[in-house]
């Protein structure tokens, strides 16, 4: 398993601290600009103001994703910090449940909890009823790097990163998150 930190060169990539002892890469986003022909087709998702944080967050991932080397890999926003100390051991037990799904997610918020189901294999994980289901998820997540190579060809059109991962690929999420998001350090939207 790799583990790849999306980072910006504007802020302290805070998740690094956590990572001692580890293998890991960071992967720094570039800036970019809007192509002066851009227009959203997903009106109401991102505030018009806000597309180029959001494209930058998108090629950031994309970036990440492009740096894998083995079966699959830990995808952290530089923001994410574990709030246990198994957060690890959770991790690389999880590695299974990419037998099953696509993409394993360790944060999730701003969904309904009633639209998923526990996951067979570990009854700690949600999967969507029928998915696609809204969540933002992308601040902590596995991903197998056949999916990683499909991420690739993906091109920013107004959805955000988060949606695009579950709204098109299988999922689960990790009930009880193991990170925190620390925004003291600003976002990668910025």
């Amino acid at each position: 398993m790799d583990i790849i930190v999306v980072a910006n060169r504007k802020r302290k990539p805070l998740v690094v601290f956590h990572l001692t002892g580890l293998n890991y890469k960071v992967s720094y986003s570039e800036d970019h600009n809007l192509p002066e022909e851009f227009k959203s087709e997903w009106i109401g998702l991102v505030m018009p103001t806000c597309h180029l944080g959001h494209m930058r967050c998108f090629k950031g991932h994309q970036k990440a994703l492009s740096e894998i080397v083995n079966d699959c890999a830990l995808i952290l926003e530089d923001d994410a910090i574990p709030n246990t100390g198994i957060w690890i051991q959770k991790i690389y037990d999880a590695i299974a449940l990419l037998q099953r799904f696509e993409i394993v997610s360790f944060h999730g918020r701003s969904y309904q909890e009633e639209l998923f189901r526990p996951v067979i294999e570990n009854p700690e994980y949600l999967e969507p009823i029928n998915p696609p289901v809204w969540i933002v998820a992308a601040l902590a997540y596995l991903v197998k790097k056949e999916t990683a190579e499909k991420l690739l060809q993906h091109q920013y059109n107004g959805k955000p990163w988060d949606v695009l991962l579950y709204q098109h690929y299988s999922y689960c999420v990790l009930k009880n998150s193991i990170f925190n998001h620390d925004r003291s350090e600003g976002s990668l939207l910025e």
